[in-house]
């Protein structure tokens, strides 16, 4: 197992590689979060393996073991071993990586979600416990700073979902809930085309719903202060950064090549990090889905 060197599409599903690239910008909060970032990279590569999805869980039943062996000083990969003293150093609970474990679980499977409810799960197993982890080597465990920061989490995995709707299509992964599909009258070979005004308002509505979570995320500002305010804003300002690109269509959802992954969404170009958060505000209602039981058919 190696662990060096996070390259650019690392862990593009829980952490995303715009966040990534924020946390790289900041040496302090990197050094940190390296091996945790180092774990979500690995764990969603196992998920995204070739094979069957046996196999894929197979893995990640022994990933999972040597997260437990870890948590109780029995360490044998570097990674783990790595992972064993930030959880110390930091007094990481278990719960934030078992969750990631399990939305590996998720994506190894390569489900299709019922509705946004099943949908808001993953993302809250996925980006949710990665932005947990992050806020905990930051040192900020204030609830509702997390709470806040919970739905930021959600709202970069929504924008990164449009991003990449039509390469994920291609790979046999489609995140939109199957209730959405229907209401647009959009399939998954139109997800891969990218054709017909269905896709085109299908879009819209993704963008419109993933904007009402960034406004949700924006009381952040007054929950964080200094070097972590800053690193919260520029990768709230990259997210709709983001929306506002593919709404002019400069960003194109359906490309062959996912032009999402283009970090330079997230380098910070202002001198006053409050200047980031001055997003227009969205109303979340009737956006945002609720519920939290796990049932993916």
């Amino acid at each position: 197992m190696t662990t060096g060197g996070i390259g650019k599409r690392a862990s593009a599903h829980q952490l995303g590689v715009g966040a990534q690239r924020v946390l790289q910008s900041h040496p302090w909060l990197w050094q940190r979060a390296e091996v945790l970032v180092a774990f979500a990279h690995h764990g969603h590569g196992l998920a995204i393996a070739p094979g069957t999805t046996a196999q894929r869980c197979a893995k990640l039943d022994r990933y999972e073991s040597e997260l437990l062996d870890a948590f109780h000083g029995q360490a044998k990969q570097p990674m783990f071993v790595r992972l064993a003293a930030t959880v110390r150093r930091h007094e990481i609970p278990i719960t934030p990586l078992t969750d990631l474990v399990m939305s590996f679980r998720i994506e190894a499977a390569a489900i299709e979600f019922r509705d946004f409810s099943t949908l808001e799960d993953y993302c809250r197993l996925s980006a949710a416990s990665a932005g947990r982890l992050i806020l905990r080597v930051a040192g900020e465990q204030r609830l509702a700073c997390i709470a806040r920061c919970d739905e930021l989490a959600v709202a970069v995995r929504l924008v990164d979902m449009i991003v990449d709707l039509g390469r994920d299509a291609r790979r046999g992964r489609v995140w939109v809930p199957r209730s959405e599909l229907r209401a647009f009258g959009v399939d998954t070979h139109d997800l891969i085309s990218g054709d017909g005004p269905e896709c085109e308002e299908l879009v819209a509505f993704l963008v419109a719903r993933a904007r009402a979570w960034l406004a949700r995320a924006r009381p952040l500002e007054r929950h964080t202060q200094g070097a972590l305010r800053g690193v919260l804003a520029t990768i709230h300002e990259g997210s709709r950064r983001r929306l506002d690109d593919i709404e002019r269509r400069a960003l194109d959802p359906f490309a062959a090549q996912g032009e999402g992954q283009d970090t330079s969404y997230f380098t910070h170009r202002r001198s006053d990090a409050s200047c980031c958060w001055s997003a227009e505000a969205m109303s979340s209602e009737s956006c945002c889905g609720a519920g939290m039981v796990m049932r993916i058919a």
